[in-house]
């Protein structure tokens, strides 16, 4: 069974280094087989430019993914490169998404909620203390709709949310359990991010814990027998030979349903036959 890795970065979205060839050669070292980059998407309005793909960089990113698989073809023992875009779940995207995903022949997107409609602005979720209820379901039901569409593969980081939150609760736990069974109706893998742990531990009210992954979100998760995916979100070269022995003692305390090499390429390739030929 092979590793692999679908949730890594560049240079090109401002706060990772390495380049597709930079990132493929650390992942070969430490014995990955498949390879997905999935830099932050480019938008039609720029909005957010300052940490994803502009109009001036796209046709480069796509460019040197495909050198990179190219590359790795010819080898005996090359890696599977996959084209990925990280993308918002956000409405007013979902026509403009299908026309890069039809133009860059897209493998796969991941949705993550970095940023969620809230009172006719935007909240971002890694930086909001969700300190009223309304604004945890507002998140929540933006990750179910863009889970509805189909159009994405997998949930990065769904428990990003709690990066500032002082505390679980059950009402929290209510909304997520709604939210991971949604993941199971639509078959959309929740990831494991592992770039959570690389940031360290935070002092959050009385506790001492991780921004993410959250505990309490993944003991739901596994009782309620979601898939599951592990992500690196890798933003240097160097992420891939880490070890993470917190993630270790979760996977070995939760039975997850985590999802292998085969079982995800099979995904993909059902998916992108559809797009092709549908």
């Amino acid at each position: 069974m092979g590793k692999y890795n679908l949730h890594t970065h560049t240079f090109r979205c401002n706060h990772a280094v390495g380049d597709v060839s930079d990132m493929a050669e650390a992942a070969r070292a430490e014995g990955y087989t498949t390879l997905g980059i999935s830099e932050h998407t480019i938008l039609n309005d720029d909005k957010w430019r300052d940490m994803r793909l502009t109009f001036s960089n796209v046709d480069e990113y796509f460019e040197a993914i495909k050198k990179q698989k190219e590359q790795e073809e010819a080898s005996e023992c090359g890696l599977r490169i996959l084209a990925g875009l990280e993308c918002e779940p956000l409405s007013e995207y979902f026509g403009f998404y299908k026309e890069i995903k039809d133009k860059y022949n897209v493998d796969y997107f991941i949705e993550s909620n970095h940023f969620f409609p809230y009172e006719g602005g935007y909240i971002c979720a890694s930086g909001e203390r969700f300190d009223v209820q309304k604004k945890i379901k507002a998140y929540a039901e933006c990750s179910v709709k863009g889970m509805e569409t189909g159009m994405f593969f997998c949930l990065g980081h769904p428990d990003m949310f709690m990066a500032e939150k002082e505390r679980w609760d059950a009402y929290t736990a209510d909304v997520m359990r709604d939210l991971i069974r949604a993941s199971i109706q639509y078959k959309v893998p929740l990831e494991i991010n592992l770039n959570g742990y690389r940031k360290g531990l935070v002092r959050r009210g009385l506790n001492l814990r991780y921004q993410y992954p959250v505990e309490e979100f993944w003991a739901i998760a596994a009782g309620e027998g979601a898939e599951v995916i592990i992500g690196v979100d890798a933003h240097m070269p160097r992420n891939f030979a880490m070890s993470y022995p917190e993630l270790n003692l979760m996977i070995k305390k939760y039975n997850f349903n985590i999802l292998d090499e085969q079982t995800v390429l099979s995904r993909l390739k059902v998916e992108k036959c559809g797009r092709e030929h549908g």
